[in-house]
């Protein structure tokens, strides 16, 4: 591979006015040129335009003050024409810049006063004849890659999604880019077919905080990743695979780069918000955290017809909720338990286990306080509230029969509960045999078993008995006697 600068290339230096020239940006595409039509700003590796207005105005600021500018990289192709390595966002700036789509603070008469470009007046030209450093390398597809991916360590790095795209780059991920990678692409700013005053993006959890950080999300492939993690799960679902046949997104992007178009990941994606919004009509702000495309993977055949009344019934009790964003999969699975009801205060605690003299109120058991679980005397699912009144310390054991009692309730059906009885559930959940302590292996495990293990405990005991004998002399007589023994006093059956 061979690097030169620009000006060894073609004997001088390259200057912002041969950058600009011929400037196109063509957002239904995507492709951007400039450098009089032989630039290719935005090749398939490249990312999408992630800088935002303060780091535009950074860069031509830095030109307008006769700062040096940092090193940009292209790249020569067969055609004598170039594709732009390193340095998108710098370019883009500069033209975005030079064609007046936005202004920058200059200094004029001891006053800074927002300028475009067709109002910097004498500092027009200086700001067109200011000289870029660009370095070219000229070499095969694979040493074009291996350098960018060297450009890239330093400076805002490349996500995995943008890495991606530029492996698998082709027909298909220039398409599928067209819906997932633009702020108004339509994976993220279509409403879909019936409008609620919502579009796509408000149900993808892209970013948090302000819209310009949801907007950087979009153009650095966090939804498109998203919707490649979602078609991919679905086709694992439904071809049972598992282990190392799983199919990831490398698989799926390199399955369909020869694809003419992204029309299939989009249906796919459509479907599901298209599903979400029938199906939860309500919208609600932390809707944008659920992974919508698992649950309708999962359950969007087999869909409550009364799910979004269900969501609002469970809303009214927030407060008694600890996970409330697993609510949508509570409602779809039918089980409230993806909620975790709020826990008991410490302090609440306490009192109870003092108030009940620290007596498991169905065995009738003593534990100390960490042997034993703040437990509602009414389950949550069943309308019982997170209150003292509602409170009552069970042992571990007692505890888990309690909730295995609990869940045979439809979680949906509030008016019928019939209180716990640890009687009435040890008879019903027992085989009916009386067991003696000492004999419940042999009764419960067979005598086979217990034959072997008695034999095993046999030997055990006549190697410690050998492992004596050699030692009785020794000053740990004592010591191996009180061992032996020891061993010899265990129960046979644990």
């Amino acid at each position: 591979m061979i690097v030169k600068t620009y000006e060894e290339m073609f004997g001088q230096k390259l200057t912002i006015k041969d950058l600009v020239n011929g400037f196109i940006e063509d957002t239904k595409t995507g492709k951007v040129t400039g450098f009089g039509g032989k630039l290719d700003i935005r090749p398939p590796y490249q990312r999408e335009f992630v800088y935002e207005l303060d780091k535009q105005k950074a860069v031509i600021q830095t030109i307008l003050a006769r700062y040096p500018l940092n090193v940009m990289y292209w790249a020569k192709k067969d055609d004598d024409t170039f594709e732009l390595m390193d340095g998108q966002q710098r370019t883009i700036s500069i033209c975005k810049y030079q064609t007046d789509q936005y202004s920058v603070d200059v200094e004029v008469a001891n006053k800074r006063m927002a300028k475009t470009f067709s109002n910097l007046g004498d500092k027009k030209q200086a700001f067109l004849n200011y000289p870029v450093t660009v370095y070219i390398c000229d070499g095969t597809e694979d040493e074009k890659l291996a350098w960018f991916r060297i450009i890239n360590i330093a400076g805002l790095k490349l996500t995995e999604q943008e890495m991606r795209n530029a492996i698998y780059n082709g027909t298909w991920a220039t398409d599928a880019k067209r819906y997932f990678s633009r702020v108004e692409g339509e994976g993220f700013s279509s409403e879909g077919h019936e409008s609620n005053g919502h579009t796509y993006g408000d149900y993808v959890n892209v970013a948090g905080g302000k819209r310009s950080e949801k907007e950087n999300a979009v153009v650095r492939q966090k939804l498109f990743e998203i919707v490649l993690e979602w078609v991919v799960d679905d086709y694992n679902r439904k071809n049972n695979s598992t282990g190392s046949d799983k199919m990831t997104i490398d698989n799926y992007m390199d399955s369909h780069r020869r694809d003419s178009d992204a029309r299939e990941l989009w249906r796919y994606y459509e479907d599901v918000i298209e599903w979400v919004k029938s199906t939860f009509p309500t919208y609600r702000d932390f809707m944008k955290t659920v992974e919508w495309g698992i649950l309708y993977n999962i359950y969007g055949k087999s869909t409550p017809i009364d799910a979004d009344q269900r969501v609002s019934q469970i809303m009214a009790k927030a407060n008694e909720i600890s996970n409330i964003k697993n609510v949508y999969l509570a409602v779809l699975s039918g089980d409230l338990k993806y909620l975790n009801a709020r826990a008991f205060d410490k302090r609440d605690i306490a009192r109870k286990y003092a108030e009940q003299n620290g007596v498991c109120p169905y065995c009738k058991k003593k534990y100390n306080e960490d042997e034993m679980h703040g437990d509602h005397i009414r389950p949550w699912s069943k309308g019982g509230k997170t209150e003292y009144e509602n409170l009552q310390m069970l042992c571990t054991e007692c505890n888990l029969k309690k909730s295995n009692y609990d869940v045979k309730y439809l979680p949906w059906d509030t008016s019928i509960y019939e209180d716990f009885d640890l009687e009435v559930w040890d008879a019903e959940n027992s085989d009916g045999k009386e067991y003696m302590t000492c004999l419940y292996p042999l009764q419960q495990y067979g005598y086979n078993i217990a034959f072997t293990y008695l034999i095993t405990e046999f030997i055990t005991m006549i190697i410690y008995i050998i492992q004596w004998g050699f030692y009785w002399r020794s000053r740990l007589v004592s010591w191996s006697a009180f061992h032996v023994l020891g061993r010899l006093g265990q129960p046979i059956f644990y």
